[in-house]
């Protein structure tokens, strides 16, 4: 029911509450205009990320400081298990003997050398450049380094290639990163 500063009174079960105008589902006046203003003819919108204009990343010939130096897991599915074995000329349970260790949950990875260095990586690069991981592929747009400009900037601290190079669009980053 209409009230005279513009609000109305809302009836829900014998129990009524006011609604300011720009109030939505009876949420705080700021919380609702947020999310009322967030969905257009019925489509949501998301706030625009800040690569919003895209961003610089092109990988450094000879650097591979992503292969080496911190521990971690290049996970490999079967698919990719099967390309890099093809590619290395090994059936695949020799390949995976001889170059996968479990990483929980089911999944495994590519070994690596002790000192934290991949077991693919060679003097000149990566062994198996041509059928890399997609894991390795996506480097540097994974979701936990394009989650802030911070983020990102403290990767391009280890990372040569970042902020130079080619300018990736949104579209493409959030398609690399698994964001759609």
């Amino acid at each position: 029911m209409p009230q005279p500063d513009g609000s109305d009174t809302v009836r829900a079960s014998g129990a009524s509450r006011q609604r300011r105008p720009g109030q939505v589902s009876g949420l705080p006046r700021e919380a609702s205009a947020i999310d009322a203003g967030a969905w257009d003819s019925g489509r949501s919108k998301r706030p625009e990320p800040w690569y919003a204009d895209g961003l610089r990343f092109a990988c450094v010939r000879g650097c591979t400081r992503c292969c080496r130096g911190f521990p971690g897991d290049v996970f490999v599915n079967d698919e990719e298990i099967a390309a890099i074995a093809a590619f290395l000329g090994l059936p695949d349970p020799e390949f995976r003997d001889a170059f996968l260790r479990p990483a929980g949950s089911g999944r495994l990875s590519l070994r690596d050398r002790g000192d934290y260095e991949c077991v693919m990586l060679e003097a000149g690069g990566c062994s198996i450049y041509p059928v890399r991981p997609r894991q390795c592929r996506t480097f540097p747009f994974w979701p936990e380094i394009i989650a802030s400009a911070d983020a990102w900037e403290r990767q391009a601290k280890t990372c040569p290639g970042i902020n130079y190079g080619m300018l990736y669009t949104r579209k493409q980053i959030e398609a690399l990163a698994g964001i759609y």
